[in-house]
Protein backbone atom coordinates (compact mmCIF):
# COMPACT_ATOMS: atom_id res chain seq x y z
CA UNK A 1 0.00 0.00 0.00
CA UNK A 2 2.92 2.47 0.93
CA UNK A 3 4.87 1.48 -2.06
CA UNK A 4 1.31 2.04 -4.23
CA UNK A 5 0.98 5.82 -2.59
CA UNK A 6 4.52 6.76 -3.41
CA UNK A 7 3.79 5.30 -7.07
CA UNK A 8 1.29 7.85 -7.26
CA UNK A 9 2.45 10.86 -5.77
CA UNK A 10 5.61 10.34 -8.30
CA UNK A 11 3.65 10.50 -10.89
CA UNK A 12 1.43 13.08 -9.74
CA UNK A 13 4.31 15.23 -9.48
CA UNK A 14 5.97 13.96 -12.81
CA UNK A 15 2.83 15.35 -14.06
CA UNK A 16 2.47 18.62 -12.52
CA UNK A 17 6.34 19.76 -13.40
CA UNK A 18 5.91 18.58 -17.18
CA UNK A 19 2.70 20.96 -17.25
CA UNK A 20 4.53 23.82 -15.84
CA UNK A 21 7.39 23.42 -17.73
CA UNK A 22 4.62 23.26 -21.13
CA UNK A 23 3.20 26.24 -19.60
CA UNK A 24 6.34 27.88 -19.66
CA UNK A 25 7.78 26.87 -22.87
CA UNK A 26 4.15 28.22 -24.69
CA UNK A 27 4.45 31.10 -22.48
CA UNK A 28 8.18 31.74 -23.68
CA UNK A 29 6.99 31.14 -27.92
CA UNK A 30 3.66 33.87 -27.08
CA UNK A 31 6.05 36.20 -25.73
CA UNK A 32 8.63 35.98 -28.80
CA UNK A 33 5.88 36.41 -31.46
CA UNK A 34 4.80 39.38 -29.73
CA UNK A 35 8.12 41.05 -29.77
CA UNK A 36 8.75 39.69 -33.02
CA UNK A 37 9.16 43.40 -35.79
CA UNK A 38 7.07 43.81 -38.53
CA UNK A 39 9.92 45.11 -41.12
CA UNK A 40 9.95 46.32 -44.72
CA UNK A 41 13.40 46.42 -46.17
CA UNK A 42 13.49 48.81 -49.29
CA UNK A 43 15.22 47.00 -52.13
CA UNK A 44 18.96 48.60 -51.79
CA UNK A 45 20.64 52.03 -53.51
CA UNK A 46 22.46 51.64 -55.94
CA UNK A 47 24.80 54.60 -56.12
CA UNK A 48 28.59 53.03 -56.14
CA UNK A 49 28.80 53.69 -60.44
CA UNK A 50 30.31 49.82 -60.48
CA UNK A 51 30.59 47.92 -64.02
CA UNK A 52 29.60 44.83 -62.49
CA UNK A 53 27.84 43.33 -65.80
CA UNK A 54 24.41 42.40 -63.03
CA UNK A 55 22.71 44.20 -60.90
CA UNK A 56 24.08 44.82 -57.34
CA UNK A 57 20.81 45.60 -55.72
CA UNK A 58 19.24 42.50 -56.70
CA UNK A 59 22.13 40.90 -55.49
CA UNK A 60 22.75 42.43 -51.92
CA UNK A 61 18.77 42.95 -51.54
CA UNK A 62 18.09 39.18 -52.17
CA UNK A 63 20.73 38.12 -49.71
CA UNK A 64 19.89 40.63 -46.89
CA UNK A 65 16.04 39.19 -47.37
CA UNK A 66 17.21 35.73 -47.51
CA UNK A 67 19.64 36.01 -44.71
CA UNK A 68 16.58 38.23 -42.19
CA UNK A 69 14.18 35.18 -43.20
CA UNK A 70 16.44 32.70 -42.63
CA UNK A 71 17.53 34.10 -39.06
CA UNK A 72 13.66 34.09 -38.20
CA UNK A 73 13.62 37.37 -36.00
CA UNK A 74 10.89 39.53 -37.94
CA UNK A 75 8.06 39.70 -39.56
CA UNK A 76 8.99 40.73 -42.97
CA UNK A 77 6.33 42.37 -45.52
CA UNK A 78 7.16 40.63 -48.98
CA UNK A 79 9.65 42.25 -51.25
CA UNK A 80 6.76 42.59 -53.95
CA UNK A 81 4.39 44.57 -51.76
CA UNK A 82 7.54 46.35 -50.91
CA UNK A 83 8.19 46.82 -54.29
CA UNK A 84 4.37 48.04 -55.05
CA UNK A 85 4.70 50.81 -52.09
CA UNK A 86 7.66 52.63 -53.47
CA UNK A 87 6.23 52.97 -57.00
CA UNK A 88 4.62 55.88 -55.08
CA UNK A 89 7.85 57.44 -54.08
CA UNK A 90 9.21 60.29 -56.37
CA UNK A 91 12.09 62.79 -56.50
CA UNK A 92 11.14 64.71 -53.10
CA UNK A 93 10.36 61.87 -50.84
CA UNK A 94 13.94 60.90 -49.96
CA UNK A 95 14.76 58.64 -46.77
CA UNK A 96 18.22 60.14 -45.98
CA UNK A 97 17.13 63.48 -46.10
CA UNK A 98 14.99 65.70 -43.05
CA UNK A 99 11.66 65.96 -44.68
CA UNK A 100 10.30 62.07 -43.42
CA UNK A 101 6.52 63.41 -43.34
CA UNK A 102 5.74 61.41 -46.58
CA UNK A 103 6.99 57.92 -44.81
CA UNK A 104 4.19 57.30 -42.66
CA UNK A 105 1.68 57.11 -45.17
CA UNK A 106 4.10 55.14 -47.53
CA UNK A 107 4.22 53.12 -44.87
CA UNK A 108 0.89 52.60 -42.88
CA UNK A 109 0.87 48.93 -42.47
CA UNK A 110 4.36 48.23 -40.85
CA UNK A 111 6.59 48.87 -37.78
CA UNK A 112 10.13 49.57 -39.07
CA UNK A 113 11.55 50.79 -42.71
CA UNK A 114 15.00 49.62 -43.05
CA UNK A 115 16.20 51.70 -45.75
CA UNK A 116 20.38 51.04 -47.92
CA UNK A 117 22.23 52.74 -50.06
CA UNK A 118 25.37 51.51 -51.18
CA UNK A 119 27.81 54.65 -52.07
CA UNK A 120 30.89 52.78 -52.65
CA UNK A 121 31.92 49.51 -54.93
CA UNK A 122 35.56 49.85 -55.53
CA UNK A 123 37.95 47.78 -56.83
CA UNK A 124 41.37 49.17 -56.14
CA UNK A 125 44.69 47.90 -57.49
CA UNK A 126 47.28 47.34 -55.66
CA UNK A 127 50.83 49.18 -56.55
CA UNK A 128 54.16 47.41 -55.59
CA UNK A 129 54.87 50.07 -53.43
CA UNK A 130 51.73 49.27 -51.14
CA UNK A 131 52.94 46.09 -50.45
CA UNK A 132 55.13 45.73 -47.45
CA UNK A 133 57.90 43.20 -48.39
CA UNK A 134 57.55 41.34 -45.18
CA UNK A 135 53.73 40.70 -46.00
CA UNK A 136 54.23 37.40 -47.64
CA UNK A 137 50.13 37.07 -48.14
CA UNK A 138 50.16 40.78 -49.39
CA UNK A 139 52.21 40.00 -52.26
CA UNK A 140 50.11 37.31 -53.31
CA UNK A 141 47.06 40.08 -53.45
CA UNK A 142 46.59 42.54 -56.03
CA UNK A 143 43.67 44.57 -55.04
CA UNK A 144 41.39 45.77 -52.67
CA UNK A 145 38.01 45.64 -52.68
CA UNK A 146 36.30 48.82 -50.84
CA UNK A 147 32.23 48.40 -49.93
CA UNK A 148 30.64 51.28 -47.99
CA UNK A 149 26.86 50.97 -47.55
CA UNK A 150 24.84 54.22 -46.12
CA UNK A 151 22.15 52.82 -43.56
CA UNK A 152 18.75 54.27 -42.25
CA UNK A 153 15.98 52.46 -40.05
CA UNK A 154 12.50 54.58 -39.21
CA UNK A 155 10.29 52.89 -36.48
CA UNK A 156 6.83 54.56 -38.14
CA UNK A 157 4.38 53.32 -35.47
CA UNK A 158 3.73 56.78 -34.05
CA UNK A 159 2.36 59.90 -35.34
CA UNK A 160 5.87 61.09 -36.88
CA UNK A 161 8.64 58.39 -38.42
CA UNK A 162 11.27 58.04 -36.05
CA UNK A 163 14.96 57.17 -36.86
CA UNK A 164 16.16 54.07 -34.97
CA UNK A 165 19.03 53.42 -36.36
CA UNK A 166 21.89 55.25 -38.73
CA UNK A 167 25.48 54.17 -39.57
CA UNK A 168 27.80 53.88 -42.83
CA UNK A 169 29.11 50.12 -43.03
CA UNK A 170 32.37 50.37 -44.38
CA UNK A 171 34.32 46.47 -45.34
CA UNK A 172 37.78 46.22 -46.83
CA UNK A 173 38.43 42.70 -49.05
CA UNK A 174 41.75 42.01 -50.41
CA UNK A 175 40.75 40.15 -54.04
CA UNK A 176 43.70 37.26 -55.55
CA UNK A 177 45.25 38.39 -58.26
CA UNK A 178 43.30 36.07 -60.47
CA UNK A 179 40.02 37.20 -59.50
CA UNK A 180 40.32 40.71 -60.45
CA UNK A 181 38.90 42.45 -63.20
CA UNK A 182 42.08 43.30 -64.62
CA UNK A 183 42.88 39.67 -65.23
CA UNK A 184 39.16 38.89 -66.31
CA UNK A 185 38.29 36.11 -64.04
CA UNK A 186 35.11 37.86 -61.65
CA UNK A 187 32.81 35.24 -61.24
CA UNK A 188 29.27 36.24 -61.90
CA UNK A 189 26.54 36.69 -58.92
CA UNK A 190 24.31 33.33 -59.70
CA UNK A 191 27.07 31.58 -61.06
CA UNK A 192 27.26 28.29 -58.62
CA UNK A 193 31.14 29.38 -57.60
CA UNK A 194 29.94 32.44 -56.36
CA UNK A 195 29.28 32.39 -52.82
CA UNK A 196 32.46 31.03 -52.62
CA UNK A 197 34.47 33.61 -54.94
CA UNK A 198 36.29 36.37 -53.07
CA UNK A 199 33.32 39.18 -54.55
CA UNK A 200 30.41 36.34 -53.20
CA UNK A 201 32.39 36.01 -49.49
CA UNK A 202 32.75 39.46 -49.27
CA UNK A 203 29.21 40.57 -50.12
CA UNK A 204 28.16 37.66 -47.78
CA UNK A 205 30.14 39.46 -44.96
CA UNK A 206 28.65 42.86 -45.51
CA UNK A 207 25.25 41.20 -45.43
CA UNK A 208 26.20 39.34 -42.30
CA UNK A 209 27.38 42.75 -40.60
CA UNK A 210 23.85 44.70 -41.89
CA UNK A 211 21.53 41.54 -40.45
CA UNK A 212 23.07 42.00 -37.12
CA UNK A 213 22.84 45.78 -37.20
CA UNK A 214 19.28 45.44 -37.93
CA UNK A 215 18.60 42.51 -35.57
CA UNK A 216 19.92 44.23 -32.75
CA UNK A 217 18.37 47.72 -32.82
CA UNK A 218 15.10 46.14 -34.08
CA UNK A 219 14.26 43.97 -31.38
CA UNK A 220 15.70 46.13 -28.60
CA UNK A 221 13.44 49.20 -30.09
CA UNK A 222 10.47 46.93 -30.29
CA UNK A 223 10.86 45.22 -26.76
CA UNK A 224 11.31 49.15 -25.07
CA UNK A 225 8.01 49.75 -26.64
CA UNK A 226 6.32 46.97 -24.92
CA UNK A 227 7.63 48.04 -21.06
Amino acid sequence: MECALIFVLSLFTLFFGCSKQGTNDAGAVAEEIQVRPIVAVVPLLDSSKNDLPWNLSDELTDLLFKRLAKRDKFYLVSLLKVQSQIKKMNAQMDPFSLDLSWMKRLFDSTEFVVFTELIEHDERPLTPTALPVSDTSLQKSSADMNITLRLRVFDVRGAEPKIVLQELLHETHRIPRQFTRQNFFQVSWKDENFNISPLGMAHDDLIKTLAGRLEEYLLRAKRASRT
